[in-house]
């Protein structure tokens, strides 16, 4: 609603925060359109604080990276965006959140498992299975919920999601503390470096906590595939499809 009002006002300049990180796919997707409208047919100026790179970079000509409330970087787009992904591409095994207030969950702590179950690095060889585990309070009972997973690679490339209940269906939650681990097969990405956001959410509707920018790092590691591709197939999905070949004529 604040959102909606700020941008009929017609003010020279606009400075949005997050506005990206609540409401549904609708609403997210009818303030970018006003905002490229904002910028492009009106020609005012939007300050949009958004740590969602694919907006940044289709609404943003010039970009500033802050860092403890100073200019780390400021110029092009892109730029900055690769700038800011290899300063946040830390690959931590363990990553803990600080407590918020007035929400109905939070995600306290994301763990990257390996193929033993135990923490041990963020870099996971391509032909071993990881886990990723997510530590989560529940405040107060809630309804209606789902835990989601997206992957990505470079800049906001969506490669995969997944929701906690294969069939769709929603969750409820009674209050306290819980813990979901999701199982990554072996050979389900390439090598390279990826990240992935957790969500949970009530979908179309709201989030109700969600972290991005978790990265993960794919090695080439005892790779049976090395020795004829080189340890890289071409494509960001690595999965090894079964085949079936029989003789059916001379």
């Amino acid at each position: 609603l604040a959102f909606s009002v700020a941008a009929h006002l017609e003010p020279d300049i606009l400075l949005i925060d997050e506005v990206l990180a609540v409401g549904d796919a609708d609403f997210q997707k009818k303030c970018l359109g006003k905002m490229e409208e904002v910028t492009k047919k009106d020609g005012r100026t939007i300050l949009f604080v958004s740590h969602n790179m694919g907006a940044i970079e289709q609404l943003c000509g010039r970009c500033i990276l802050l860092k403890d409330g100073e200019i780390k970087i400021a110029g092009k787009t892109g730029r900055v965006i690769n700038e800011y992904l290899n300063k946040n591409n830390s690959q931590k095994a363990i990553i803990n959140f600080k407590p918020l207030k007035n929400k109905e969950a939070q995600i306290v702590k994301i763990l990257i498992l390996n193929k033993d179950k135990k923490p041990s690095t963020a870099q996971i060889p391509i032909n071993e299975k990881f886990f990723i585990q997510i530590d989560y309070k529940v405040f107060k009972q809630m309804n209606n919920v789902l835990l989601s997973i997206l992957f990505f690679i470079g800049e906001d490339l969506l490669l995969l999601s997944s929701e906690s209940d294969k069939t769709g269906r929603l969750t409820n939650y009674l209050q306290g503390k819980f813990k979901t681990i999701i199982e990554i097969p072996a050979f389900l990405f390439n090598v390279g470096q990826f990240y992935f956001n957790i969500a949970i959410h009530r979908p179309y509707i709201e989030y109700i906590d969600h972290k991005q920018n978790i990265y993960f790092e794919i090695l080439d590691i005892n790779n049976p595939k090395s020795a004829i591709f080189k340890g890289k197939n071409i494509g960001k999905i690595a999965v090894m499809l079964n085949y079936n070949t029989l003789k059916i004529d001379d």
